[in-house]
């Protein structure tokens, strides 16, 4: 039997802002980019009328390369805890120029008992 963390607690940080701007969110460990995307764009006030795009660090798989972008297709089905491989950060960035660039970390796993999946 293993055991798995029920959430994660995630640091949001708007890079270039000043002054700072972040959140501090809890989400599934298990939960889709897809479904962090509508976290983001609610606890950020966006409205989700411009495009957005995820760029990871890397894949445990050697599915994506260093610092490619997830089409949106690949994003829905791809899970948070696999995103914060081989670092425990990748970014999200939103407007058609990367108008914003919101760090996303990993900070701790919460909800002290893990469950049994």
């Amino acid at each position: 039997m293993r055991f798995y963390p029920d959430l994660a607690q995630l640091f949001l940080v708007l890079e270039g802002a000043v002054p700072p701007v972040w959140r501090r969110v809890h989400v599934s460990f298990f939960s889709k980019l897809g479904g962090l995307h509508r976290v983001i764009q609610a606890v950020m006030d966006w409205d989700d009328r411009v495009p957005h795009r995820f760029i990871l660090a890397g894949d445990i798989l050697k599915r994506v390369a260093p610092g490619e972008a997830l089409d949106a297709k690949r994003e829905r089905n791809w899970r948070l805890d696999s995103a914060f491989y081989p670092d425990k950060t990748f970014w999200y960035c939103y407007g058609g120029t990367d108008d914003w660039r919101l760090r996303v970390d990993l900070e701790d796993y919460v909800d002290g008992e893990p469950h049994w999946r």
